[in-house]
């Protein structure tokens, strides 16, 4: 399992934050989840709170994003009662977890566009 697709895929309606953003679902425009659209109405909002210390301050954003580290789907990981983020991860994993999501968008838009050098004789 990889972590955007725990954050970004239908499969996981309970932890989704952003839908239409994986390679498979790209023909819909990307938008936040209904339930977190109230305080970040845009792809972009929400990208700002991750990269943010925002993130805490969100609590139906932090919830979703505790429940699915606490949930045990991830590799490596079992099921736990809530308790604080320090106790499931520690801060590494944390930047990296936030990573992924926020950049999955700008990466799956970009398109390699080759540049052809003209011969030279």
């Amino acid at each position: 399992m990889k972590i955007r697709e725990l954050y970004l895929s239908p499969k996981f309606q309970n932890f989704q934050l952003a839908r239409h953003i994986l390679e498979r679902e790209r023909s819909y425009e990307p938008e936040v989840v209904e339930c977190l659209r109230d305080a970040l109405p845009t792809i972009e909002d929400l990208r700002n709170v991750l990269f943010s210390a925002h993130l805490y301050e969100n609590q139906q954003l932090f919830d979703r994003w505790c429940k699915a580290l606490e949930s045990g789907v991830l590799r490596g990981t079992y099921q736990t009662t809530p308790q604080p983020i320090e106790s499931s991860i520690t801060a590494w994993h944390e930047a990296h977890f936030r990573l992924q999501p926020s950049t999955i968008y700008i990466i799956s838009r970009f398109r390699y566009k080759p540049f052809c050098f003209p011969l030279i004789l």
